[in-house]
């Protein structure tokens, strides 16, 4: 939106961009977001550095980096764990220090979800086990990947805690061990807000 000054007053300046600026046909803002960085050099072969998560109108936007030397596109798999309603008591849990303090409701996977897909997935925690919701592209970036899921796949308003987790897919069928998480598990979780 173009603003046009027709005023030479103060009092009219502001009065005017209050009137003819305030709006923004650009679309949805941002209603929540978390992110958090990582250093470099403390994960295994997927090694984590920036991670980010935005609640943009009816979407979730995500975004993952890994470092330059670490990113494999054929291969790499990151995953946001979202507590979100924040019940540890509820969600899936572990003894898995990254997993400490968090009841997990809802995964959102990017990368290689399988061995023949590249791709983002949304798998919410029902009965005792992680269903699939929804899924959607994911882009390759230089160091990482985006993807744009529907809000509704979690079945939460977007506020939520959040750690991420890197793998590498190791055959057909088989990952490698968790290679770093972001943030570490020394560290409290990402407050979605």
């Amino acid at each position: 939106m173009r603003c046009e000054v027709r005023a030479t007053c103060w009092c009219c300046l502001t009065a005017l961009f209050l009137s003819n600026c305030g709006s923004d046909d650009s679309g949805p803002s941002v209603s929540f977001s978390g992110q958090a960085a990582d250093p470099s050099g403390d994960g295994g072969t997927a090694d984590l550095i920036f991670a980010s998560l935005e609640v943009i109108g009816s979407n979730i936007k995500l975004r993952a980096e890994v470092t330059p030397g670490s990113f494999h596109r054929d291969s790499l798999l990151v995953v946001f764990n979202l507590d979100a309603d924040e019940q540890a008591a509820t969600g899936y849990t572990t003894a898995n220090p990254g997993h400490s303090g968090l009841g997990i409701d809802c995964l959102i996977e990017l990368g290689k979800v399988t061995s023949g897909t590249l791709g983002a997935r949304v798998r919410s925690y029902e009965n005792g086990v992680f269903i699939t919701a929804a899924s959607a592209d994911v882009t390759s970036l230089s160091q990482g990947y985006e993807a744009t899921v529907p809000l509704g796949a979690c079945g939460d308003d977007g506020q939520a805690l959040m750690r991420i987790e890197a793998f590498r897919q190791v055959s057909a069928q088989a990952y490698t061990i968790r290679q770093d998480w972001l943030p570490d598990p020394i560290i409290a979780p990402i407050a979605v807000r």
